[in-house]
């Protein structure tokens, strides 16, 4: 689960570094978030309207099909 989980991080990272937010880093087994602090501030509010968002989502639509999980694409 967790090699799965650190994969699923890394595509999404690498897709955003492709769509152009170069200053997106490679996740870790220790951090296995994605991390888009550069790009965020702590009061950031997530909308579905933010390039951000679209992002995420056009990102998870490329994931190759056994790194996405119904858990967290709900």
């Amino acid at each position: 689960q967790t090699a799965k989980e650190l994969d699923r991080a890394l595509s999404i990272a690498s897709c955003f570094r492709e769509s152009g937010y170069s200053k997106v880093p490679d996740p870790n087994y220790f951090n296995r978030d994605v991390n888009l602090d550069a790009y965020t501030t702590e009061e950031w509010d997530f909308s579905e309207d933010d390039p951000i968002v679209k992002t995420w989502q056009a990102c998870e639509d490329k994931l190759p099909e056994e790194l996405k999980n119904d858990e967290w694409d709900a």
